[in-house]
């Protein structure tokens, strides 16, 4: 066991932390897209994209490779992996959806919600998939929580996991449940268990995948170059081949070609290629704050550019959309630093001053 005070530290990957700003701001766009099509300026895009939702499979491989590769170095209990990942997760969330909640309920429409039952409130915060009346799944209040879902449903997989010695007992052990759990649900005719255990668990035994093998990723810069070229063109058949990748065997080229993105960064990384320190790790660092708060940022000024009539010009309506990417940006940041990570630092303190160290420190929280 590692003391608390312990000076190791498990570096981060400076391109994995930029993937991951390049994913919250890929999603942020595709959010920024849709409100062009359906709110701001209904009617007149010439076209419509939407390769900026890839980003959710970037992500998910991602979560994969950092929850395997930080557990295998940190050798870390599994109680205090899932308080990690709870204490990462769920405080911002919750802070979000009950702001949400209060604008609904003071009269506001809010992501086009005008009531809130109990039912609906209580599985957003208990990170539920819910079903309406017609079968349909519902997305959670803060409507960018689907994806946690999916990523507890990880969460939970990978601690139990974490109980098993030696490490190659973990991995074997989670990919088999991973992959059981998928092939489940492509045969199951309950509309609840195809969304959750859906291919997108696909994503998080690749990033696993990739960390296994990593020690063996000898990639030259031409061929890990060649790499992203390849998932830029996987990730882009959204868009050239739409009806092709809205069936479940057509999204696996989506989630594979966001691992290649992944493995083209690792490569990179361990030729010595990176991004470095600078802006865009920052953004990773605040990422999951970006991902989360950003649609309050889109609602906001999507209403004020309606109702000043800014949005009625071209001109207008394209200052609207650069100001959204911005300000999400700007936003996403300031919730990071002045709420969310102080928050988590707090509690983390807390767990070490509680006399149960275990695990290596890391320089960055892992944000997902």
């Amino acid at each position: 066991m590692a003391s608390p005070d312990r000076k190791e530290t498990i570096a981060v990957n400076a391109n994995i932390q930029a993937l991951r700003a390049i994913a919250a701001y890929g999603v942020v766009i595709h959010h920024i897209i849709f409100s062009y099509d359906h709110y701001i300026g209904v009617g007149r895009a010439p076209v419509s994209i939407n390769i900026g939702a890839t980003g959710v499979e970037i992500f998910f491989v991602i979560s994969g490779y950092i929850m395997s590769k930080t557990t295998d170095i940190s050798g870390i209990s599994p109680s205090r992996f899932i308080q990690n990942r709870l204490f990462r997760v769920v405080p911002s969330y919750w802070l979000l959806t009950l702001f949400a909640v209060a604008i609904v309920q003071t009269g506001f429409t809010l992501f086009g919600l005008h009531d809130i039952n109990l039912e609906h409130f209580l599985c957003s915060l208990l990170f539920l998939p819910e079903l309406d009346a017609a079968g349909h799944i519902l997305r959670p209040i803060l409507f960018v929580g689907w994806t946690l879902e999916f990523e507890m449903l990880f969460y939970f997989i990978f601690f139990l996991t974490l109980y098993l010695k030696p490490i190659i007992y973990r991995k074997v052990s989670v990919l088999f449940v991973l992959s059981v759990l998928m092939i489940f649900g492509q045969y199951s005719s309950d509309a609840y268990l195809r969304y959750l255990f859906s291919e997108l668990l696909l994503a998080f035994m690749l990033g696993i995948l990739i960390h296994v093998s990593e020690a063996r990723i000898s990639l030259t810069c031409f061929a890990a170059f060649g790499l992203m070229a390849i998932s830029v063109l996987g990730l882009a058949t959204v868009d050239t081949l739409p009806d092709v990748t809205k069936t479940s065997a057509g999204h696996v080229i989506v989630i594979v070609a966001a691992a290649l993105l992944v493995v083209s960064a690792v490569g990179l990384e361990r030729r010595g290629l990176t991004v470095g320190r600078g802006f865009l790790m920052r953004q990773g660092d605040a990422s999951y704050a970006i991902y989360l708060i950003h649609p309050f940022i889109l609602q906001f000024i999507g209403k004020l550019a309606i109702a000043t009539g800014i949005a009625a010009s071209n001109i207008g309506l394209a200052a609207t959309t650069l100001v959204m990417l911005i300000a999400s940006g700007f936003g996403g940041t300031i919730f990071y630093r002045c709420l969310d990570a102080p928050f988590v630092a707090s509690m983390k303190r807390r767990l070490w001053n509680r006399g149960a160290p275990d695990g290596i420190a890391t320089k960055r929280f892992v944000n997902l």
